[in-house]
């Protein structure tokens, strides 16, 4: 997978989303599975995250703190993702 698909969700069923720094190894890894299994939609942020077959996670590779990987709301971007993710709230 790459940043540049949205995430699955099932038809007519509100998503909650959560947005995971750190999401690569760790307590942010452990994070994006606990939430997983509660069914929420999950954006996984880290400098080296590597993609996953997960349809329900979105991967972010970057700094978080860099506009590259968050001031636009492209489909490569945590906004532009969490936005389509989220039923278009930006």
């Amino acid at each position: 997978m790459t940043a540049d698909y949205v995430l699955q969700q099932p038809s007519g069923t509100p998503q909650k989303v959560a947005i995971i720094t750190g999401a690569s190894q760790g307590i942010g890894a452990a994070l994006v599975h606990a939430y997983r299994g509660l069914n929420y939609a999950v954006v996984a942020n880290s400098r080296s995250i590597a993609p996953t077959d997960d349809p329900g996670v979105a991967t972010v590779a970057g700094h978080i703190a860099e506009p590259a990987t968050t001031d636009h709301p492209g489909p490569g971007s945590t906004r532009g993702r969490t936005s389509r993710s989220a039923g278009g709230v930006p």
